[in-house]
């Protein structure tokens, strides 16, 4: 085992041994890329792999899926860009967390599940649905994540059409 990998599966170690002991361990670690103590951030730079690069959209996606502002916030570039299936786009880190908060009072139950997460050059394509008691928010959906250095600059939400799998390489 290498050393970077040797300290990385310490960490996850650890986090498993502190929800093991009843502590709650943060929903948004990213691997080595972005570890959260109780009351401090260290963050590595490491080069960026299609494996991180997919990480990165996983942690993205269960912060979603937990309510999670802080761990979204800490995902999100300053310049981060949010654009809905209606092609809606909210930008900036300050007015998407604030349209996230709304969300999440709104629509509590909303939840993504990922069925097919392929990682692109340039973004994350995912295939899955969305669950939630509001039906225009319940049934197939598509998201892309562009990633930059460990953060997500973009999130964009797709409807599931024949047009729109194929744009993104879905077959």
């Amino acid at each position: 085992m290498t050393t970077a990998s040797a300290e990385q599966d310490g960490l996850l170690r650890e986090d498993a041994t502190r929800v093991a002991n009843g502590k709650k361990a943060p929903f948004c670690v990213v691997h080595s890329l972005l570890r959260t103590d109780d009351d401090c951030r260290i963050e590595k730079q490491l080069p960026m792999t299609h494996d991180q690069q997919t990480t990165i959209a996983l942690h993205f996606n269960e912060c979603i899926n937990h309510r999670d502002l802080a761990g979204l916030a800490a995902l999100l570039t300053d310049d981060h860009t949010f654009i809905d299936a209606a092609n809606t786009a909210v930008r900036g880190k300050h007015h998407v967390v604030e349209a996230w908060h709304g969300f999440f009072a709104l629509f509590p139950d909303y939840r993504n599940h990922f069925e097919r997460v392929e990682s692109r050059q340039d973004f994350v394509a995912i295939m899955g649905r969305s669950t939630c008691s509001e039906p225009q928010l319940d049934g197939p959906a598509l998201w892309t994540a562009k990633v930059k250095g460990d953060q997500v600059a973009e999130w964009r939400v797709y409807t599931d059409t024949p047009a729109h799998r194929m744009a993104l390489s879905f077959r």
